[in-house]
């Protein structure tokens, strides 16, 4: 069993090795505000980009996108935190399904 145990140790010093001399930096793919193309965000903003400069209802976007009602409701909000999107009704204490969303004008373009 120890000898398992030395190969792995081998193994993992090894590899350390190995991205040490290499330099590889690592990088993040998918950095902060990243939206990708086919996602639901990117389907509701296309859907809030297509109906500007109109305000929507979430089950008029739920049913544009085609997607789930979690997906749309957490795509909306990621877009309200990156400014791309607001609310009318904002401040009512109802749940964000009553609210109105619409592309803001700087947040249109990408």
């Amino acid at each position: 069993m120890s000898g398992d145990f030395k190969w792995l140790a081998e193994e993992l010093a090894r590899i350390s090795r190995s991205q040490a001399q290499s330099g590889a930096a690592r990088t993040n793919p998918n950095p902060a505000g990243t939206i990708h193309e086919g996602s639901t965000t990117d389907a509701v903003l296309a859907v809030l980009k297509a109906n500007a400069p109109r305000f929507m209802t979430f089950a008029a976007i739920k049913e544009a996108t085609g997607r789930n009602g979690k997906a749309v409701g957490w795509a909306v909000w990621y877009l309200r935190s990156l400014g791309k999107v607001e609310a009318r009704g904002a401040g009512d204490r109802r749940s964000p399904l009553y609210q109105l969303y619409q592309v803001k004008e700087g947040g249109a373009n990408e």
